[in-house]
């Protein structure tokens, strides 16, 4: 591998993240150091002093014996997230990737989505198995493959997030709907659904024992992001429910899916 252009150094924060993320480039960190000011990137100047401090730290750990003093960096697990749409949400699913985008942290972040051109259960099974969070975008009604997609959430208990677009809905989505025994969050801009995905990650990224590998500097950046947002947030349209938000979907006893037809014989075309 070459040695990084200064073009590649003046790239974004996140383009740069993924250049000195990788084993080689952490190794020579003092060489990117020494090119770094002279691109005036400060960015990259203040992620590669604390790379360094990093290796440093490791170096002393295993001068006195220890092999790991604490979770370094590139141990932290990557949030998966699927985002699950009828057929009239398209472009507001793609909003929740620009709210991932707008996140003022480097972590890795994963977006899954059934493809366009349809899918076999069991690869929509693969894609929800091992998800972190699942986004459901219910618009007017209930269409394929959301339904199926809905049902493996519900199966495989995944952490689910119901969203409702403020609409009329036809009489299946109605039903399917009351399927859901919580509170569905509601909106009705692109701009408010920004905003419930957005302090939705924020809280799902503090976790207790930081498993996204986030600084303290991160989490304070986030703290600052979560309630900018929320300071300039408008009314919840909010649906009556229990819950508060999302949860994980119980599979507590079987139930025919809503035009009778068993999950493991659909085949989305």
């Amino acid at each position: 591998m070459a040695d990084a252009s200064p073009s590649q150094l003046r790239q974004t924060p996140k383009v740069c993240s993924k250049l000195i993320s990788t084993s080689y480039w952490r190794s020579r960190v003092e060489y990117l150091m020494y090119l770094a000011p002279a691109l005036d990137n400060s960015w990259l100047t203040q992620r590669l002093m604390a790379i360094r401090r990093d290796n440093l730290a490791n170096e002393q750990a295993f001068s006195i014996g220890l092999r790991t003093p604490y979770k370094c960096e590139t141990m932290a697990e990557t949030l998966r997230l699927f985002v699950s749409a009828t057929n009239d949400l398209e472009a507001e699913r793609a909003l929740i990737g620009r709210a991932v985008a707008q996140l003022p942290v480097q972590i890795g972040i994963e977006i899954r989505r059934t493809p366009a051109r349809g899918a076999a259960y069991e690869e929509i099974f693969e894609l929800i198995s091992n998800v972190d969070r699942v986004y459901f975008l219910m618009g007017e009604d209930i269409t394929a493959p959301s339904g199926a997609e809905w049902f493996l959430a519900w199966k495989l208990e995944r952490s689910l997030l119901p969203l409702r677009l403020v609409s009329r809905r036809t009489p299946a989505a109605q039903d399917f709907m009351r399927l859901y025994p919580g509170k569905w969050a509601a909106f009705a801009t692109g701009d408010e659904l920004m905003r419930i995905v957005t302090l939705d990650l924020a809280r799902i990224l503090q976790h207790p024992t930081n498993r996204y590998g986030l600084s303290l500097t991160e989490l304070e950046l986030l703290n600052v992001h979560a309630h900018r947002i929320q300071r300039d947030a408008k009314p919840d349209f909010a649906e009556p429910g229990g819950a508060e938000g999302g949860g994980v979907l119980l599979d507590i006893g079987h139930r025919e899916p809503l035009d009778g037809t068993a999950l493991d014989e659909v085949h989305i075309p």
